[in-house]
C-alpha cells in the first residue's frame, strides 16, 4: 500500500537552545516514510514526492508569516509536488521523523527578518485601560481587553524577530495621558503602532480603519500595507486612512491601527479568537517588514 500524506502543518520555530533561533516550518505528516527529490530556486523550494497518496485537496494553502508566503500542492498519476514559496532569502533544512505519524520536516530560517528588526524599539500601545473600559461589543467584550490581547501577539512576534518592544500597558492599567505621551516623548523608538477598535455607524458596519499624522509619506505607505495585509489575513472590509494632527506631537513615526469594528457581533466574536488575534497581529508585522526594508533602501 502506497503511503498517504494526511496533514501539512505551518508554524513558527524556536530552537529553545540559546540563542533561540526562529525558523518557519512546514511539516508533511504521511502514513509512512516518504522518498523525495529537491529543487530551490530564488523564492521557491519544491518537493516531488513519487508513489504517494494525497489525502487532503490539492490547492494553495495560504502562509503569509513575513517570510512564507503559500503553499501549492499538485497531484498527479500517484506523484505529489509541494511548492513553498518565500519572500526574503532563507537557507533550507529538512529532516524527517521516522515513527508515527511520520514527519518530513522542512525549516526555513528567518535571518533576513533577524537582521532587518534586530534591536529595533518599537512601541505599542493597546489602547484604554483601567477606567477607560473603550467600547463594547453586541455581547460584553471590551476594547481594552481585546487589544490587549493583540499586543501581546504582536509583541511576541517582533521579539522572534530580534526587536526590542515596549508596551505601554501589561495589564488592566492606564496611565494619564500627559504622562503617556512625555515618556513616549523620552523613547528613542524606531515605530509607534496604537492598537483600537472601531465603532460602526449600525450594527451591520465592520471592518478596519488606520490613522496617520498629516505629511507622513512613509507612514502614509505603511498605513496601506497594514491594509492591504489585514485585508488579506482577516478577510475584513478596509474602511480607509485618515490623519490625526495629534499624533505629530509623539515626535516619532506613528500610526494608529483599528484592526477590527467591536460593535459588529461577528467581528467581536472573531476578536474573542486567540488565531484571530494572532493573524491580525501577523498582518501588522508583514506591513512592518517592508516598511523597514524601505528605511534601508533610502
Amino acid at each position: 500500500m502506497l503511503p498517504t500524506i494526511t496533514n501539512i502543518k505551518k508554524n513558527l520555530f524556536v530552537t529553545g537552545i540559546p540563542p533561540d533561533r526562529c525558523y518557519s516550518q512546514i511539516v508533511i505528516e504521511s502514513t509512512k516514510p516518504l522518498s523525495h527529490t529537491s529543487q530551490q530556486l530564488p523564492h521557491s523550494y519544491t518537493l516531488t514526492i513519487p508513489r504517494v497518496n494525497l489525502n487532503m485537496p490539492a490547492e494553495t494553502i495560504q502562509v503569509y508569516d513575513g517570510l512564507l508566503e503559500n503553499i501549492n500542492l499538485k497531484e498527479k498519476n500517484n506523484k505529489v509536488t509541494v511548492t513553498i514559496f518565500f519572500a526574503h532569502p532563507t537557507i533550507i533544512d529538512r529532516l524527517s521523523v521516522a515513527n508515527p505519524p511520520y514527519q518530513l520536516i522542512i525549516n526555513f530560517n528567518r535571518y533576513f527578518l533577524e537582521q532587518l528588526f534586530w534591536n529595533k524599539l518599537v512601541i505599542i500601545d493597546p489602547g484604554h485601560g483601567g477606567d477607560d473600559n473603550g467600547l463594547r461589543g453586541p455581547v460584553g467584550l471590551w476594547e481594552k481587553e481585546a487589544v490587549l490581547s493583540i499586543a501581546f501577539q504582536l509583541r511576541k512576534i517582533l521579539e522572534l524577530s530580534g526587536a526590542k518592544v515596549w508596551l505601554t500597558r501589561q495589564g488592566d492599567e492606564n496611565m494619564p495621558a500627559e504622562m503617556k505621551i512625555k515618556n513616549l516623548q523620552q523613547q528613542k523608538a524606531q515605530l509607534y503602532i496604537g492598537l483600537h477598535l472601531r465603532k460602526g455607524s449600525g450594527s451591520q458596519d465592520g471592518g478596519f480603519a488606520l490613522t496617520i499624522p498629516p505629511q507622513e509619506k512613509q507612514i502614509e505607505k505603511l498605513a496601506a500595507d497594514i491594509g492591504l495585509e489585514l485585508a488579506k489575513k482577516l478577510n475584513l472590509q478596509n474602511k480607509g486612512i485618515h490623519t490625526d494632527d495629534g499624533l505629530s506631537a509623539l515626535g516619532l513615526p506613528a500610526i494608529v491601527a483599528e484592526t477590527a469594528t467591536i460593535t459588529n457581533a461577528v467581528e467581536e466574536g472573531l476578536l474573542r479568537n486567540s488565531h484571530f488575534q494572532w493573524r491580525t497581529a501577523q498582518a501588522i508585522y508583514n506591513a512592518m517588514i517592508k516598511y523597514f526594508y524601505a528605511k534601508t533602501q533610502s
